[in-house]
C-alpha cells in the first residue's frame, strides 16, 4: 500500500510539474579576465561578429540546430550586434557561446545595461566533446579577448539544476551574485516573482 501511494504521488508530481513549477536561475559575475588557461590541444578559437561569412554561418546554424534551436537565429543575432565565440575541431564548431552587450532579458527580468558590462548566454558543447574542459576554457578565452578592450564585468546565468554547467562556470573563475525565481505555467509562460541578491554590488544588475 505504501509503495502504491508513493507511486501515485510520483505520478501526481510529474503531471503537476508540466503545468506549474518554480525554476531558479543563478547569475554569476566575473569582474576581471583570467590569466590562467585550460589546455585545449588541437582546437582552434573562433570569433564571428558579422553576418557576411556564408561558410561560418552555415557551420554555426548546424551547431545551433544540433542543440534544438530554431533556424534563423544566427543571422538575426549577429545583425543585432551579438557575437559568437567557440572552438573548432577541423571545420566543425564543437563548443560555442553567445555574447551580447545590451538588452539582456530573462522573461520579464531585464538586466541593466552598463558601459563595460558583457552578457554571456546560450553556451553549448557537442555531446561527444564534453568532459574535455572546452566550456570553462572558452569562458576564460572570451574574457581574455574582451577584457582588454571593452569588458570589465562579465555576467552569465544558468539554471540551478544544470550542475555540470555551474561547475564549468565556477572553474572559469565566476562567482554567484544573484538568484532569480520564476513561476512557470504550462512549461512555457514564465513570470518572475523574486530576485535575491547574493552580492550587494550586484544591485544595479537589474531594472526594477
Amino acid at each position: 500500500m505504501i509503495q502504491v501511494t508513493r507511486h501515485i504521488k510520483k505520478i501526481y508530481k510529474g503531471i503537476l510539474w508540466r503545468f506549474l513549477r518554480v525554476d531558479k536561475l543563478l547569475v554569476f559575475s566575473s569582474s576581471l579576465y583570467s590569466s590562467k588557461e585550460f589546455p585545449v590541444y588541437s582546437f582552434k578559437f573562433i570569433r564571428i561578429c558579422k553576418p557576411n561569412d556564408a561558410y561560418s554561418l552555415q557551420q554555426l546554424e548546424c551547431a545551433m540546430q544540433s542543440m534544438g534551436e530554431p533556424a534563423g537565429l544566427v543571422e538575426s543575432r549577429l545583425k543585432n550586434g551579438d557575437e559568437v565565440f567557440g572552438w573548432l575541431d577541423g571545420d566543425r564548431i564543437v563548443c560555442f557561446g553567445w555574447v551580447t552587450y545590451r538588452k539582456r532579458a530573462l522573461g520579464l527580468v531585464r538586466f541593466q545595461d552598463k558601459h563595460g558590462r558583457v552578457f554571456l548566454y546560450n553556451f553549448h558543447t557537442s555531446e561527444d566533446y564534453r568532459g574535455r574542459g572546452l566550456y570553462p576554457a572558452l569562458l576564460i578565452k572570451i574574457r581574455q579577448v574582451l577584457g582588454c578592450d571593452l569588458g570589465a564585468e562579465f555576467i552569465i546565468d544558468v539554471n540551478s539544476k544544470n550542475l555540470k554547467s555551474i561547475r564549468g562556470i565556477e572553474k572559469a573563475g565566476f562567482a554567484p551574485v544573484a538568484q532569480l525565481f520564476f513561476l512557470v505555467l504550462f512549461n512555457c509562460w514564465r513570470w518572475s516573482f523574486r530576485i535575491k541578491t547574493i552580492d550587494h554590488s550586484s544591485r544595479d544588475l537589474f531594472q526594477i
